[in-house]
């Protein structure tokens, strides 16, 4: 992203040790699971594939996390029920996802998801990778 003009680039993993392996200088570890209150937000926020391997009694509050981070643009995706994959216990339908972003200031582009969608050569993102905003389209 930096090296595409973007000033501030801040990356966010849940693995404790993500910096003693050495492959991310941007990553810092952090726990969305728990609730984060920060003055920081980022008017984009990039979440992909990190919702199912949350356990449900974290969800509301990895949502809360996410949603708060956000102030214009968000582009999230969270495995659908059936999709497998390692670590994956919680999968979600779509318009389960899309219901609690909603509930929490975020508008979904229905339009702009389907072009990304399309797009992706990744075949989980064909059906899981959505695009919301806050504050209209």
């Amino acid at each position: 992203f930096k090296s595409y003009g973007w000033p501030i680039v801040h990356g966010y993993e849940g693995t404790p040790d993500i910096n003693s392996l050495g492959i991310y200088d941007d990553i810092m570890h952090l726990d969305l699971t728990k609730r984060r209150w920060v003055d920081i937000k980022y008017s984009f926020v990039l979440c992909l594939e990190v919702g199912e391997h949350i356990p449900a009694q974290h969800e509301q509050v990895f949502l809360d996390n996410v949603a708060e981070f956000t102030s214009k643009d968000l582009i999230f995706s969270w495995a659908v029920p059936g999709q497998g994959g390692k670590g994956h216990f919680n999968e979600q339908p779509n318009d389960y996802i899309i219901s609690e972003l909603l509930s929490r200031g975020l508008i979904y582009d229905e339009g702009a998801s389907e072009k990304l969608r399309k797009f992706t050569s990744l075949k989980w993102f064909k059906q899981t990778v959505m695009i919301f905003s806050k504050g209209g389209i």
